[in-house]
């Protein structure tokens, strides 16, 4: 298979190749300081899902396995997003986890994994996981916030809402390019796709 080919799944936008661009432990958007205006808020939050290797990675994978179930693909979409936003809020209220970063970590490995098997609508059990996996996403996306004050904080979850939502569309966009220009050979770039989420999972839970 050429690399070409590869080329439409990354097509949907210029911010995509900046997902593997990034370290896997990303440094706070504001330099290490919780936002302390609005505008800070805002961009803290557009950037966070972006600079942070492990939420891109997994907004990616949540794009792939939506894409299986067509008819519930917004459904599923709003309901990883809105839990990120109760994750990282619950995170700003005061809930502590000890094991949200190998939460994080094993959300990928476990992506990767339904990426070598689904093939077909398995409506349920991939919206359960989105919502759980987008609960401790959302922790991770709260830790930006601990010590804003309100206004920031709405601003920081607006921003991370509708990156993500970027995102989700961009990456899908890019999907239906590339099983248009490749055909068969679709579901054989996903399983590439599926097993590099897994080594990069396994990679931070041996960490």
């Amino acid at each position: 298979m050429r690399f070409a080919a590869l080329g439409p799944l990354f097509s949907g936008g210029a911010v995509i190749p900046l997902l593997f661009a990034a370290p896997l432990h990303a440094h706070h958007p504001m330099g290490g300081e919780a936002p302390a205006t609005l505008m800070h808020g805002l961009m803290s939050g557009l950037a966070h899902p972006v600079i942070d290797l492990e939420h891109a990675l997994f907004i990616l994978a949540v794009a792939v396995l939506a894409s299986f179930s067509s008819r519930s693909r917004l459904p599923q979409w709003l309901a990883f997003i809105g839990m990120t936003v109760v994750g990282a809020t619950l995170h700003y209220a005061g809930w502590q986890s000890a094991l949200a970063e190998m939460a994080i970590a094993l959300s990928l490995v476990v992506a990767g994994g339904m990426m070598l098997v689904y093939r077909r609508e398995i409506v349920w059990p991939t919206t359960a996981f989105f919502v759980v996996a987008g609960l401790f996403h959302g922790y991770g996306y709260g830790g930006a916030i601990i010590g804003s004050e309100t206004g920031p904080v709405i601003a920081y979850l607006v921003g991370f809402s509708l990156i993500q939502a970027l995102l989700l569309v961009l990456v899908t966009a890019g999907l239906w390019r590339l099983q248009a220009g490749i055909g068969a050979r679709y579901a054989p770039v996903l399983r590439g796709v599926g097993v590099a989420l897994i080594a990069v999972g396994g990679f931070l839970i041996f960490s």
